[in-house]
């Protein structure tokens, strides 16, 4: 269980989420499914965030490992600057530009 995870947090293994693997085993399973995915910040969100206002919530070790991880999964998302910087230097951009312009 969880080996896809190990293999997608190498190099900071000091993320995996052992608490979280031992107590909710299907937080981890989805993890795997949905990491390097758009659905991925959005799944955060659910854990972490109650919405409904009627969650128990998570121990503190499990909140802690969660935090840790969505915090390196956004650090790993490209910023709308490096996008914007790679479309232009492919050209889309001022494609774009003229599409625009029609």
């Amino acid at each position: 269980m969880g080996e896809k995870l190990k293999m997608l947090l190498k190099g900071v293994d000091n993320l995996y989420p052992h608490n979280t693997e031992q107590k909710y085993p299907r937080i981890v399973e989805k993890l795997e499914l949905l990491w390097g995915t758009i659905g991925m910040g959005r799944y955060f969100n659910e854990l972490l965030f109650d919405e409904r206002g009627d969650r128990e919530g998570f121990p503190p070790e499990v909140m802690a490992e969660l935090f840790a991880l969505n915090s390196y999964n956004e650090s790993m998302r490209p910023s709308r600057s490096a996008i914007m910087q790679s479309w232009a230097d492919g050209g889309e951009l001022e494609r774009l530009e003229r599409f625009k312009k029609l």
